[in-house]
């Protein structure tokens, strides 16, 4: 039997093997698109956030902004204090009348009971809830169900008036339940970013009911604080 040269041994050898796996993986060039990709998306996430803090800022200085002006209007129609407006029943059916000495008697954070002619309105109490029932029955903040309770801010607590507070002697407008890095930009784009000076103070967010305390020395960003944001209502 003739035997096969050496070459042709080795291609018969050769023949059953199978060529080496790729290895799966990326390139260099496929992760640097990877990279980008990831970078783009965090940065979109990141500028969202941003816009999102931006938009609650910008409402919260109309809420504050807004009750001021309603408050204005309302006492240069009426020549009285909205909430302690004595002449409010002759004005409007089933309103209820204020006690008439230009003080808003109450917290700002009181909670409206479900009736408001069960409200008990005198010196020490009814007249901060009283003054949005006057508000909406002249027509000057949009109606509401609960027509005697506080509007609800763009942070999900409340828009609320008392006489006095925060180092302050006269009215002030206060929206509570705002985290600190916002409490902080809504005082800075509306004053001087300074919680206990200035014509913007802030205090701890109180529980519903409970008193405004002392204004706090500076804001704290982190730990889920969070604040009550106070300025005079008619400046």
């Amino acid at each position: 039997m003739q035997r096969g040269s050496p070459a042709a041994g080795r291609r018969i050898l050769g023949a059953g093997r199978l060529p080496p796996a790729r290895q799966a993986g990326f390139t260099l060039a496929e992760l640097a698109i990877v990279a980008v990709i990831a970078g783009l998306i965090v940065g979109f996430i990141v500028q969202g956030q941003a816009l999102v803090v931006q938009a609650r800022i910008k409402d919260l200085s109309n809420e504050l902004v807004g009750a001021s002006q309603a408050f204005s209007l309302y006492f240069d129609r009426y020549r009285a204090v909205p909430g302690d407006d004595p002449l409010a029943e002759g004005r409007w059916a089933g309103a209820r009348n204020g006690n008439g000495d230009r003080v808003l008697s109450g917290r700002y954070n009181d909670p409206a009971p479900g009736n408001p002619m069960t409200m008990t309105i005198d010196t020490t109490t009814g007249e901060t809830l009283n003054f949005w029932w006057h508000l909406r029955r002249a027509g000057l903040i949009p109606a509401s169900e609960t027509p005697h309770a506080q509007p609800i801010n763009a942070m999900g607590g409340l828009i609320g008036v008392q006489g006095s507070g925060l180092g302050f002697g006269f009215p002030i407008v206060c929206v509570d339940n705002i985290p600190g890095h916002i409490a902080e930009a809504l005082d800075s784009s509306l004053d001087d970013g300074k919680p206990d000076k200035g014509m913007v103070r802030a205090a701890l967010s109180p529980a519903s009911g409970q008193p405004l305390g002392a204004a706090v020395a500076a804001y704290t960003a982190t730990g889920g604080v969070l604040y009550a944001v106070c300025r005079p209502i008619d400046r």
